[in-house]
């Protein structure tokens, strides 16, 4: 049990740090994405297919241990963006970039920023109600004195109270501001074209770092469903 626990602890710290130290090259980014939206899903797999879901005890902890990977490669994916700017070639960025600000005119960019603001809103909408939902059964185990469940839920109460949407939401401000100050005073790129290069990539980075975030407040959500049940 504790050799586990350490590996569950240990290694995504170490991972941590190594992305955040070397930049890395925007194959291994996109197969990062890949994995981070990957294990969300395998979550909710556990989760709605558990019978019992506090016998999970490690649960919360790798809840919070996938919230902070996928911040890691938020910021992972905003470092390469700033640096590449305009050669920023990250084909699942790209991908959903086009997909919602197609060719780059400004009716698109509206509308891939209104996409955008749109799962913005649902993920901190549903992270309020599950924060609500998570905290009211904590505090129902603490006052009837239930050890096991009190702490799972309790623990899962500081998971989802991790305050990841307001730094995701600074991260994708900071993509959009930062580039197009860094094109303008250092490139000598033109507002303009700054900001239509950097709204497209802040709509398709921004999808990939909310899009996790929402899948584990859902996860929490069953979680706090299945108990409602029994």
């Amino acid at each position: 049990m504790k050799k586990t626990f350490a590996i569950c602890v240990l290694f995504p710290i170490g991972l941590v740090l190594i992305m955040l130290i070397i930049p890395l090259p925007t194959l291994v980014l996109d197969i990062l994405i890949a994995v981070n939206i990957l294990f969300a899903l395998i979550i909710i797999i556990v989760v709605l297919n558990s019978k019992k879901i506090t016998d999970f005890t490690l649960l919360p902890t790798l809840l919070l241990e996938l919230k902070v990977f996928s911040m890691t490669v938020s910021i992972s994916i905003t470092r390469l963006i700033l640096t590449r700017g305009t050669e920023f070639d990250g084909r699942l960025i790209r991908f959903v970039s086009f997909l919602f600000t197609g060719s780059g005119n400004t009716i698109h960019l509206i509308i891939g920023l209104t996409i955008l603001i749109f799962i913005i809103a649902i993920s901190i909408i549903m992270n309020i109600k599950t924060t609500i939902r998570v905290a009211e059964v904590a505090t129902q185990f603490n006052l009837d004195a239930i050890q096991e469940k009190s702490d799972f839920f309790g623990t899962l109460d500081g998971f989802i109270k991790f305050p990841s949407n307001k730094i995701n939401l600074f991260i994708i401000a900071i993509i959009i501001v930062g580039g197009t100050l860094i094109d303008t005073l250092y490139k000598d790129i033109p507002v303009k074209t700054a900001i239509i290069t950097y709204i497209p990539l802040a709509v398709g980075s921004g999808f990939f770092i909310m899009f996790p975030s929402f899948l584990l407040s859902i996860a929490t959500g069953c979680i706090v469903a299945k108990w409602r049940k029994k």
